[in-house]
């Protein structure tokens, strides 16, 4: 074991907002838990609430973080960008940005957002473990209990909340 420091325009904005622009490869370990800075491009897949969505995960040099849906067509292009916990929704020439939540507690930007907010502060892991080049870490969000398996240079392959039915596996590509 060894410690490792790291969601129509109304209904299509509230459940596709999410990710796009990027640089780096791997998540590295920071003073204060994992730094997604060097994380780069990649595929999801969200399976939340019986609903799959598709779409690119990214995070800019500046630690702006986006999830930019590419199926189902109906809300494909609804871009959800995020810095810390402050959400903006976008397509094409419209967007939307408030101070107040945009999204519901339940909806899966919401959660994947907490995961990854919380895995930047290590008070929010209680587990850590090791599977050969794989690691197991366990934790608490604002969206609940969550899981997330890194891969090889720390990358992340999953990111699971049982209690929202949600589950995210990652391609870094």
């Amino acid at each position: 074991m060894k410690r490792l420091k790291y969601l129509t325009l109304s209904a299509a904005f509230s459940c596709s907002l999410l990710l796009c622009g990027c640089g780096g490869n791997s998540l590295s370990e920071g003073e204060n838990g994992l730094n997604f800075s060097d994380l780069s491009d990649a595929n999801i897949t969200i399976e939340h609430d019986g609903k799959v969505y598709d779409g690119k995960l990214c995070f800019t040099p500046e630690k702006v973080g986006s999830i930019k849906i590419t199926s189902p067509e109906g809300i494909k292009d609804v871009v959800f960008s995020w810095e810390n916990d402050k959400v903006k929704v976008s397509k094409e020439n419209l967007s939307l940005e408030s101070d107040k939540p945009l999204l519901s507690s339940n909806s899966f930007v919401t959660c994947i957002v907490s995961v990854l907010n919380a895995l930047k502060d290590q008070e929010n892991i209680s587990e850590n473990l090791k599977d050969g080049d794989k690691y197991l870490i366990r934790g608490t969000c604002d969206c609940g209990k969550f899981e997330v398996i890194l891969g090889m240079n720390n990358s992340i392959e999953k990111i699971k909340i049982p209690e929202k039915d949600l589950e995210v596996m990652v391609d870094i590509e």
